[in-house]
């Protein structure tokens, strides 16, 4: 194996860390969470008030139907809502974690190679 794979897999093994696959592993399973939770809102949305024909409207029963439960699908809605908002600030906050640790393996590829250089140098210059 050249220097080159080695560090490589260096690299790869200090950013696998049993915390960053804890972190990995809870924002995998509370993305998971929050989406099933919307699924589950939006199937009731649309197979209950959604799933409401327009020419089914003309019926005065149904078009009381539709205005008494507006309130609730109102705030089906709204929890949907929510829920994409806390899914997506949990998307934002991975996404800023993972290019944070990123930034730190380039600061920690840049060191390296300077310090292999520095350490060439003094190799040269002592021959």
């Amino acid at each position: 194996m050249n220097s080159t794979s080695k560090n490589a897999i260096e690299t790869v093994n200090s950013f696998i860390t049993w915390e960053n696959l804890n972190k990995i592993d809870s924002f995998l399973t509370e993305i998971s969470t929050q989406t099933e939770r919307v699924e589950v809102i939006m199937q009731d949305l649309t197979d209950g008030y959604f799933a409401m024909r327009p020419e089914c409207l003309q019926e005065e029963d149904n078009r009381f139907k539709i205005c008494c439960q507006y309130n609730e699908y109102s705030v089906k809605a709204d929890i949907v809502g929510d829920y994409l908002l806390k899914i997506d600030k949990i998307v934002n906050t991975a996404n800023q974690w993972v290019n944070s640790e990123f930034e730190k393996q380039k600061k920690l590829k840049i060191s390296e190679q300077i310090t292999t250089k520095q350490q060439l140098n003094k190799k040269r210059s002592a021959i």
